[in-house]
């Protein structure tokens, strides 16, 4: 999914929960749910050597269109990562919750795409 779309579905689910959760941690929950993809940046940049957003974008549009054999890790798409976010919410503070919560919102619409597709 487009950085547009996921930015779309957070503006219009974070009010929703800024009623339940506050303000501050609707916030925090939008912006975990639009920056997980920051990994796919570090992936750009350890594949072309290049910093520019916008041919990340190119990038990956270019590789979903043709090249379907495509593997990479993004670590913050991971279970390993779910498994620390779990913990830390447990251990220390609740906004690892939230964090989470933002990232599993994340990669349910990613899967419901790919699945769409």
């Amino acid at each position: 999914m487009t950085l547009k779309e996921h930015v779309i579905q957070g503006v219009v689910i974070s009010p929703f929960l800024a009623l339940g959760i506050g303000f501050d941690y609707a916030c925090v929950f939008f912006l975990s749910f639009v920056f997980i993809d920051i990994d796919h940046y570090f992936l750009f940049i350890r594949k072309t050597s290049r910093f520019s957003v916008k041919e990340m974008f190119d990038f990956f549009d270019e590789v979903q269109r043709y090249d379907n054999t495509f593997i990479s890790y993004c670590i913050f798409h991971s279970l390993e990562t779910v498994l620390v976010l779990t913990l830390a919410g447990y251990f220390y503070s609740e906004i690892f919750w939230v964090i989470l919560s933002g990232f599993i919102a994340h990669m349910l619409f990613d899967m419901f795409a790919l699945y769409k597709e």
